[in-house]
């Protein structure tokens, strides 16, 4: 919804000067969105994924059925390091085995619709050691840089007697399984590891001393993905035999278009979103940022999902903190009200949590959505409806209006 800018009358105090619903799938034209390179995807209207050409917006929907636009996609850039993401008979990377007196896996030759409405998504058959200790098939890549990596795939059974049947994936340096209930929809399970090895990448197991299936599982596989990082973001297509790097999205309104309607102070800043709770995604993701364009007489509001981080709208005035008000662990609603010496804040209809103190902070030339000016602290996540209000409004309106 775009709305048009008006003198402020009594009976209009509880509507916003500026209106975005992205779940609308429509971008506002006053919003710019660049993000270099063909190598990002969304998942659209119909269930499908599919790449999404530099510089446009990534309106996401859910796998496998559509349904409603889930938001503006936003999110950090990230690396796939697997090679032939798609095509697992590429032996120059990847690897069918087994160890302890199993049999490697076998392509079966049949293909099956992949989540990208393609026919290429091969049928794997693993067979279980009877008295052994797997069947894999795996990827690994050298030179890498330790810490957090996570791995993730599309699966789902191969046939109609494969339903309920179980594999597993990891991240090749995990000690820990994911297990896997096969079904007759794509499901794209994940296993997060982290460990000061160089060495990463993931395998597909069949291990029943891990709690896999017996006997013999057809699994169709497509779409393999290892990422240095705490989460599992999007997915980034990769046929090549080297790495594949998908840029952040960079989603701003700048000029006139931010002019026109930003009220400086007083305001109150409305948003909903949902928040990647993948992993170990808990670090602080940037909402909505407004600053002088050199990084300073900033104002930004954090969501962060789990652990001990909380929802931290925060003001600063020439890199000094003016105003802080943090509320609540989990979150996808929230309204923070800006004005001098009285910000408030409420989240998912929560009470409101103020600060009375700070001075009006001015001069803002631009709006960041679901990052910071530099590009940093990205939602990962999906940016559902922004409102501002040329006014701060009173508590009751503030949590009757964040409701999730």
């Amino acid at each position: 919804m775009i709305t048009p800018a008006y003198a402020l009358t009594a009976s209009e105090r509880v509507l916003p000067r500026m209106a975005l619903d992205f779940t609308t799938a429509l971008l506002d034209p006053r919003v710019t969105v660049t993000r270099a390179l063909n190598t990002a995807t969304r998942i659209n209207s119909i269930g499908s994924i599919e790449v999404v050409n530099a510089d446009l917006p990534r309106f996401d929907y859910a796998l496998n059925t559509g349904g409603a636009c889930k938001g503006l996609l936003i999110e950090e850039s990230r690396v796939n390091i697997i090679r032939n993401w798609s095509d697992f008979t590429a032996v120059a990377n990847w690897t069918a085995g087994s160890a302890g007196g199993g049999s490697a896996p076998t392509n079966t030759g049949n293909t099956t619709t992949a989540p990208d409405g393609t026919s290429g998504a091969q049928i794997w058959q693993f067979v279980a050691p009877v008295s052994g200790d797997r069947s894999f098939l795996s990827q690994t890549v050298s030179g890498l840089a330790t810490g957090f990596w996570s791995a993730s795939s599309f699966i789902k059974a191969g046939r109609p007697e494969d339903i309920g049947k179980i594999i597993s994936i990891k991240e090749t340096q995990g000690a820990t399984y994911t297990l896997v209930t096969l079904t007759d929809q794509w499901q794209r399970p994940e296993s997060i590891n982290t460990s000061a090895v160089t060495t990463h990448g993931m395998a597909f197991e069949l291990r029943p001393s891990v709690g896999t299936s017996t006997g013999t599982v057809q699994v169709a596989i497509w779409g393999a993905q290892t990422e240095a990082g705490a989460f599992v973001t999007s997915a980034i297509p990769n046929a090549t035999s080297g790495s594949v790097t998908r840029n952040a999205d960079v989603v701003s309104m700048t000029g006139t278009n931010f002019s026109s309607w930003y009220p400086s102070a007083p305001f109150t800043l409305a948003a909903k979103y949902l928040i990647n709770t993948s992993g170990n995604a808990v670090a602080d993701r940037n909402v909505a940022y407004f600053d002088n364009g050199a990084n300073g007489n900033r104002i930004f509001m954090m969501a962060a999902y789990g652990g001990s981080s909380n929802l931290a709208p925060r003001c600063f005035d020439d890199g000094t903190l003016d105003c802080f008000a943090t509320a609540g662990s989990s979150n996808n609603s929230f309204v923070f009200a800006y004005a001098t010496n009285n910000a408030g804040l409420s989240v998912n209809a929560g009470n409101v949590v103020a600060d009375t103190s700070g001075t009006a902070i001015t001069g803002q030339i631009r709006l960041a959505l679901g990052a910071n000016a530099l590009g940093a602290n990205n939602l990962n996540g999906h940016l559902q409806e922004i409102n501002v209000y040329p006014q701060r409004l009173i508590n009751p309106e503030l949590q009757a209006f964040s409701k999730g």
